[in-house]
């Protein structure tokens, strides 16, 4: 089929799963695994019948949305939003383009019948896949390939990172007017008028100063002044709460979002350098983890009104999710995260700050003396304030 130019729909049947993405390049319609049962060749033959407009039968329109849930909750998920169906265990699962992964109430057949073959492939036993959503294709064992789809999670990390330092840059280019008095004072803030005889500021109080022209050394623009001795050394606290976001998995099989908050508190030796303790909690749909960690953090600079900074945190964390039945069991595993933020001072001593990063988690769970392990890998974005 590689040498013969069709211009009509093809049927593909084969011993072999290797020739799916041969499949997708040409107007293949349908591709079966020998042996071909009877149900498998009458839907191919029915969406052969629905894509020649014969079968007056069949829907001539397809879905657009899916009725999809996590848990006891259920959501309406668009088709552009999806990357791909997932068969395990007798359970399907669309999969979002950010990583979400839902259950739906669809065996691959059925969907194979209500989605748009322009958009969707099914790739093999077990796969559906949205074709804009593939990423890339390279050889694998055994004369297969392997298909990457493109999530959104790395985006979202590039994108908030992005927002995260421009406003750090604009902040730190923001500049005041500042009058130089012969008597010596200095007054900051923001010139609201000007004449041959007189020179109005409004500083930051809300006050407003008129000075003769006689009075004055000069006028400037410089940068904004802050308010804000910088600790090179001494106790540090750190605050933090904020989504963890676009996970892997959890325990059923299922992704949805999740909140963290956590404190540090530890002793800052230079500007590079703070070494902490810090515990919180995470809450996941389907666990409580109380994280217990030791956390590293240094400034990357020291001047203007915002100061980037990293961290890298590393422990253990420990598995308070009650048992909802008898036989099953929560355990604890492995955590680290490592990222980057800002901070903003509001005063002297203390600021607020914002940060994102990378959030890894190892739990495992027993059910019927059956051992499943969950990790838990999201994107960190979190807010707080520090001393």
């Amino acid at each position: 089929f590689r040498t013969i130019k069709s211009d009509c729909p093809i049927i593909l049947t084969t011993a072999f799963d290797s020739y799916a993405m041969d499949a997708f390049k040409l107007l293949s319609i349908d591709y079966l695994l020998k042996p071909v049962s009877k149900s498998a060749l009458k839907q191919a033959l029915d969406k052969l019948d629905l894509l020649s407009g014969k079968n007056t039968i069949l829907p001539k329109t397809y879905k657009s949305r899916f009725l999809a849930r996590v848990g006891s909750r259920s959501f309406f998920i668009d088709a552009s939003d999806i990357a791909y169906f997932s068969a395990d265990n007798k359970i399907v699962y669309l999969n979002a383009h950010d990583g979400t992964r839902y259950i739906v109430d669809y065996t691959l057949e059925n969907l194979e019948l209500v989605l748009d073959p322009r958009q969707f492939f099914r790739l093999n036993r077990s796969i559906i896949v949205q074709a804009s959503a593939i990423q890339h294709i390279k050889p694998y064992i055994n004369s297969r390939l392997k298909l990457n789809v493109k999530l959104l999670l790395m985006r979202i990390s590039l994108l908030i990172l992005f927002v995260l330092f421009f406003v750090g840059a604009v902040a730190q280019g923001k500049k005041e007017d500042v009058l130089y008095l012969k008597n010596g004072s200095v007054i900051r803030g923001q010139l609201v008028g000007s004449s041959d005889q007189q020179t109005r500021i409004l500083t930051q109080d809300g006050s407003v100063w008129s000075f003769n022209k006689a009075e004055l050394d000069s006028v400037r623009s410089e940068k904004r002044y802050r308010n804000f001795a910088y600790k090179t050394k001494g106790f540090a606290h750190f605050s933090e709460l904020g989504p963890l976001v676009a996970g892997k998995t959890t325990v059923d099989g299922v992704t949805t979002a999740a909140f963290s908050f956590q404190t540090v508190n530890g002793y800052k030796f230079n500007q590079f350098a703070m070494l902490g303790f810090g515990t919180g909690v995470d809450l996941y749909a389907t666990q409580t983890i109380v994280p217990l960690f030791a956390s590293f953090r240094g400034d990357i600079a020291t001047n203007g009104t915002v100061l980037p900074f990293y961290f890298i945190d590393a422990g253990y964390g420990a598995n308070i999710t009650q048992d909802s039945q008898a036989g099953e069991d929560f355990k604890g595993g492995l955590l680290y995260a490592a990222g980057l933020g800002v901070k903003i001072p509001f005063n002297r001593s203390a600021g607020f700050l914002l940060s994102i990063g990378y959030r890894y988690q190892a739990t495992q769970s027993i059910r019927n003396q059956d051992e499943i392990d969950t990790k838990y890998r999201r994107l960190a974005i979190r807010a707080g304030f520090f001393l």
